[in-house]
């Protein structure tokens, strides 16, 4: 797990995750809402249920787990032209991370920002 962080105009960051091999751009925030919405990620790992963070302005994946394990998925396009929609959505299904050293990851990063 990763959570890039780069400096820029008009927000204060720009911000993209990265789980287990899958990278979801969370875009252009402010430092104090990345920080809610990183400490709302690690609480959503140690309650153990499936949810849907949100990081900015919309929710990027959906969190599902497998014992002491999780992983991330969402839907996207199967073609990337907009007149073939009716040919559904493809599953894109991370690598398992591990609960307990994502929290850590977590709450270390949201004590940094």
């Amino acid at each position: 797990m990763l959570i890039e962080i780069n400096e820029g105009p008009p927000f204060d960051i720009s911000a993209a995750v990265t789980i287990g091999g899958v990278r979801y751009n969370a875009g252009p925030t402010f430092r104090a809402d990345l920080r809610e919405d990183v400490l709302a990620f690690a609480s959503g790992l140690s309650a153990g249920c499936p949810f849907t963070p949100e990081f900015g302005n919309e929710p990027l994946f959906n969190v599902s787990f497998e014992r002491d394990q999780f992983v991330t998925y969402t839907y996207r396009p199967r073609f990337r032209r907009q007149w073939l929609w009716w040919l559904g959505n493809t599953k894109v299904l991370s690598q398992p991370e591990g609960v307990r050293e994502a929290t850590d990851y977590l709450k270390g990063l949201a004590a940094s920002l």
